[in-house]
């Protein structure tokens, strides 16, 4: 059975911004690999009402970087798709988990449909090969090895290494 499959989007703002950065962390066997595609999309980026430079600062994404290393919507949902297509990805669907709403934002500027099936981050700790009991230590431990630092990539890894780490 392989492993799940964890998605992460940074955004340029709270609740009102919209998807800049998206990483995933597939995990295969007791390992990970991760990767990310920054977003382009202008008329996001033109619009300044919606840009925080709180976000800016957080996650160490300028528009400036967008502007010059940022794929269109169409680009990044093309990458996903081909990369998930047919899995179950977890993210944050939760009462303050914008990820989900920030993949549906941006697969409905790229006019696409998604490829892969959402499910919450919770579901993937539901597994039964993972002992929650281990849980705790394995945040911990994933802290150190795979730090969550605000960006898409490294904390669709951390996810995945706890996951790992929680394994019986």
């Amino acid at each position: 059975m392989p492993g799940p499959v964890f998605l992460d989007i940074e955004a340029s703002s709270g609740f009102g911004g919209f998807p800049i950065s998206v990483g995933i962390a597939v995990v295969d066997g007791t390992t990970w690999s991760a990767s990310q595609m920054f977003v382009r999309h202008d008329e996001w980026l033109d619009d300044l009402e919606r840009w925080s430079s709180d976000a800016e600062a957080v996650h160490r994404i300028s528009r400036s970087f967008l502007m010059a290393h940022g794929r269109p919507p169409e680009a990044v949902c093309a990458w996903l798709n081909g990369r998930l297509a047919g899995l179950t990805v977890f993210v944050d669907t939760g009462p303050v988990g914008h990820d989900k709403v920030w993949l549906d934002q941006l697969f409905a500027a790229a006019g696409a449909q998604r490829t892969f099936a959402i499910a919450d981050i919770l579901d993937a700790f539901s597994d039964p090969r993972i002992d929650m009991g281990r849980y705790p230590a394995a945040m911990t431990q994933a802290a150190r090895q795979a730090p969550h630092t605000h960006d898409a990539s490294d904390d669709a890894a951390n996810l995945a290494c706890t996951w790992v780490l929680s394994l019986m």
